[in-house]
């Protein structure tokens, strides 16, 4: 049986740290970063994940399912759009929902235990379902304008389009959000450790460049491969560095194009079940860690 070596379990142990909504959202309140909020139920065990999937009683999970749906009627009553999700991630179906650009539906307001990225990304003892209100981002050819900014062990290293699927114009907005996406990032790195980096998203809502936090995670790791991993967007993998707002790829090929190109016309058709896209800015062909 081959052994995990320890160094590559201690980065794993750190990595895990940084997934969690709750650790980022109290991050940023201390360092004074505009985040859109949440509410989260009460904790549950991650077991009973797994083991409501083997038929075994659950009720701190059936509990936070109860919290949720009057979480759902309070948001309601206040006239807010609610968006539902778990503490470290959201649900395959949400994923690809924004992997298509879709804007708010009454699915955002469902989720379920048996999502596979659900049970991939959840860790630690407990977890928790939460709330957040749907934030209206400016839009570009049919995708929010999202920016995610890369630290690493040495600090600051670059800013990505979060779509490579649709390139972004260096355009004044999209470069005022970039400077300010990382100049919030900075505010939050100096708040806390990351000895090994991070990883923080930023949607761009308003005419001059104005930025929200909507969550961070693990740095971009190259190596080894299966860690948790924030996924390098529109940068080379493995070159993470400066301004990408356009896919870098040398693996920008016939192949990727025709791929992009079948997914916008789907998307254009309203066909909900297209998926040739399984999360934002990642083909079904590559297979890598990412977030």
């Amino acid at each position: 049986m081959n052994q995990i070596p320890l160094q590559y379990f201690l980065l794993g142990l750190k990595c895990q740290r940084l997934v969690p909504l709750g650790f980022w959202l109290d991050l940023a309140t201390r360092a004074g970063v505009p985040h859109i909020p949440a509410i989260f139920s009460p904790p549950f065990p991650v077991d009973e994940i797994f083991g409501v999937l083997d038929g075994k009683d659950a009720p701190g999970l059936q509990a936070a399912f109860v919290w949720l749906k009057d979480a759902l009627y309070s948001f309601v009553d206040e006239g807010r759009l609610p968006m539902v999700r778990w503490e470290c991630c959201c649900d395959d179906d949400g994923k690809l929902r924004a992997s298509k650009g879709e804007g708010w539906s009454a699915a955002w307001t469902e989720t379920t235990p048996d999502s596979p990225r659900v049970v991939d990304c959840t860790v630690g003892e407990t977890t928790r379902l939460c709330v957040r209100p749907w934030v209206h981002a400016i839009r570009e050819a049919g995708y929010p304008v999202e920016l995610r900014v890369f630290y690493g062990p040495e600090g600051y290293q670059g800013v990505s389009n979060y779509y490579p699927q649709r390139p972004l114009r260096k355009s004044p907005l999209i470069l005022e959000a970039v400077r300010r996406a990382r100049a919030a990032a900075r505010l939050m790195a100096g708040h806390d450790a990351f000895p090994i980096g991070f990883s923080a998203d930023f949607l761009v809502t308003g005419g001059g460049g104005e930025v929200i936090f909507l969550e961070g995670g693990p740095p971009y790791i190259a190596e080894p491969p299966g860690l948790p991993s924030a996924h390098p967007c529109c940068f080379v993998p493995g070159k993470v560095r400066g301004i990408a707002l356009r896919f870098r790829s040398a693996l920008r090929s016939k192949v990727w194009l025709r791929q992009y190109r079948q997914d916008r016309e789907e998307r254009q058709k309203g066909d909900s079940d297209s998926r040739s896209w399984d999360r934002p800015g990642r083909p079904r062909r590559y297979r890598g860690a990412d977030r």
